[in-house]
């Protein structure tokens, strides 16, 4: 199977971070992993949000009845959205490395969104998949839904796996990251460059990818992947 050179370069990048956070004592600085995963953007980055419109994406409703075009808002490449449900891609990926960046853009309301990861039909709020959560203080849970699964879920309440680590979520108006890296039946996850999540033994590892909207006030930028 051909690999392409930047994908190979995200999978070089997060073996030298996982050496990092094995061997580095605690306290001292490590290299900025967000910096590093810009390089990688070039002629084989897929934009999931293209910072233009939604014509990348399909906006699946709780209420299918809503009017679409008064839920969101596109300024400065940047997607400001309140509604529940979630937006995903029209196709189906499998093995990739994928980046994307959020912030709460109103203070005192409680953020819940997350990262929805092969998605499986039919299109329902919620849908088969597994969530990268970014629910505020909890950013990196993962969780098996409806049906989905993966091996360090098994036996959790609510089918969740929590974060290794305290969270490294940033105050609401500031802009977090999430990098997230699948490779066949595993998936690396990274918020705000710290080491948060693993899944492995994951049952459903090809389907599209979403952005969960639970009906809190949420911006997104930057929201891209590589391919395999």
């Amino acid at each position: 199977m051909k690999i392409t050179k930047p994908f190979y370069q995200a999978v070089t990048i997060f073996i030298m971070f996982l050496f990092i956070e094995a061997f580095i004592p605690s306290g001292f600085t490590k290299p900025d992993f967000n910096q590093k995963i810009k390089k990688l953007k070039d002629k084989d980055t897929v934009w999931i949000f293209n910072g233009k419109d939604l014509s990348n994406l399909e906006l699946v409703l709780e209420n299918k009845n809503a009017d679409k075009s008064n839920l969101y808002k596109i300024k400065d490449k940047i997607l400001y959205i309140k509604t529940k449900g979630y937006l995903r891609t029209k196709n189906k990926y499998s093995n990739f490395f994928l980046h994307s960046e959020w912030k709460w853009t109103e203070k005192e309301e409680k953020g819940n969104s997350g990262i929805l990861i092969y998605i499986q039909p039919p299109d329902t709020v919620w849908p088969n998949c597994i969530q990268v959560n970014l629910k505020a203080n909890h950013a990196g849970d993962l969780i098996a839904m409806d049906g989905a699964g993966f091996k360090e879920a098994e036996g959790k309440p609510n089918n969740t796996a929590l974060i290794f680590n305290p969270s490294s979520e940033k105050p609401e108006g500031e802009w977090n990251s999430c990098n997230i890296l699948c490779l066949d039946d595993s998936m690396t996850v990274y918020i705000n460059g710290v080491l948060e999540n693993k899944a492995s033994g994951i049952i459903n590892h090809n389907g599209t990818i979403g952005l969960q909207l639970e009906g809190k006030p949420i911006a997104f930028k930057n929201v891209y992947l590589i391919e395999k």
